[in-house]
């Protein structure tokens, strides 16, 4: 199920093409789809700083 401020699955099959593939050396990526979701709700909503990293964690991000 899509939240509200998520990407779609058609969506994010068009901007994964566009991301660098992680790399072998150093600490592991995070999921790009939720980062980048992450990045569409401060955008849409404005969230404050202080929300938003409560959000995050709330989320598991």
């Amino acid at each position: 199920m899509v939240r509200r401020h998520e990407l779609i699955d058609e969506q994010w099959r068009v901007i994964e093409l566009l991301l660098p593939v992680s790399g072998a050396e150093g600490r592991p990526r995070v999921d790009d789809r939720r980062v980048i979701n992450g990045m569409l709700f401060k955008a849409k909503t404005g969230v404050a700083g202080s929300s938003g990293a409560r959000w995050a964690v709330e989320d598991g991000l």
